[in-house]
């Protein structure tokens, strides 16, 4: 019966997105960073953290070991990401709670990299919870982040965009039907009269030093979304408005730098200020850019989001916008 039980409540948790209405997600949006908290069959929680611009599906050994969840061995000759370390094994989805599910990827793909979750460049493991969810697990389906309610939503075969939104086409690698892969989505902005392409990335992430902390003073945590911007634009920002707002060594564990960006256009939109984050010029013009259809200068995340709501169709590669606060209209 136990078997059965267990049986039934994972097709549920796989099947989340079988339903033609959709469904929304047990999600926790903190410092405009975007957590998604399944209830388990048990009635325990994990806690993932969903990042548009990830590349694989992680689980916490120390949560798998917590929740009693299976792990077994990487398969022989899969190529393991050096920053895992080697105490790495894999682990499927467990069975979720009716209600309270989050699904496998569009393709099925329920597998998830155990590994040790050490601290890294400042941020301390807990700050992606008991694991992590990529963009993997955003493709192939039409998903939106309502940032100013804090709901994640996970559309179905109805959806129709919301007549005020603006609608604008998205950079996608195109791969065959069924084809596995990254699904790193490019979307445009506009800074100071120039078009930049940019990863739209629910998952930036800085840790402000206390210096930092101190000259933003807005409220939030040390540990916020941010956006990305490559070290030679930052520069050439710098130089040209010297009166943007530049802090120095703001980002705890590496040293960069973050610029106030005072008006950046997405979608037919205004907004501002943004903040971005300095990253060195490599970070995206050659190591994302080359897993990307076209180059891009940085990525676009949270900082910048918490205005809009935003369903992005990855299957039709389009996005829908509405500010629902502090925006005027661009076009």
């Amino acid at each position: 019966m136990k078997i059965l039980l267990a049986a039934s409540l994972l097709l549920v948790a796989h099947a989340a997105n079988a339903s033609s209405d959709g469904q929304d997600l047990p999600a926790h949006f903190e410092a405009n960073r975007v957590y998604v908290v399944p209830m388990l069959a048990n009635g325990q929680s994990l806690r993932f953290y969903t990042d548009s611009g990830g590349g694989a599906n992680l689980l916490c050994r120390k949560a798998a070991t917590r929740e009693g969840i299976a792990t077994r061995p990487m398969p022989a000759g899969r190529q393991k990401e050096s920053d895992l370390g080697k105490n790495v094994s894999m682990a499927h989805l467990p069975a979720f709670a009716p209600g309270k599910s989050i699904p496998a990827n569009a393709d099925g793909n329920d597998s998830l990299i155990v590994f040790d979750c050490p601290d890294k460049a400042g941020l301390a493991a807990s700050d992606i919870g008991d694991g992590f969810l990529s963009s993997r697990w955003f493709a192939g389906r039409t998903w939106t982040w309502d940032y100013p309610d804090g709901r994640l939503r996970l559309e179905g075969s109805k959806f129709t965009p919301d007549p005020r939104a603006h609608a604008i086409g998205l950079g996608l690698v195109a791969r065959k039907p069924g084809e596995q892969g990254l699904a790193f989505v490019r979307i445009a902005i506009i800074v100071d009269g120039k078009p930049l392409q940019m990863l739209y990335d629910t998952g930036a992430t800085t840790m402000l030093t206390p210096a930092a902390m101190d000259a933003v003073n807005d409220g939030l945590p040390a540990v916020r979304a941010t956006s990305f911007v490559t070290h030679s634009t930052l520069q050439a920002w710098h130089t040209a408005h010297p009166d943007w707002r530049v802090i120095d060594k703001a980002e705890a564990g590496m040293d960069a730098r973050m610029i106030e960006v005072p008006k950046v256009d997405i979608a037919g939109y205004r907004t501002g200020p943004v903040w971005f984050t300095e990253r060195p010029d490599k970070n995206f013009r050659e190591w994302m850019s080359s897993m990307m259809d076209k180059p891009v200068e940085g990525a676009v995340g949270g900082d910048l989001f918490r205005h809009f709501v935003i369903t992005v169709d990855y299957p039709k590669a389009k996005a829908y916008f509405f500010c629902a606060n502090g925006c005027a209209d661009a076009r």
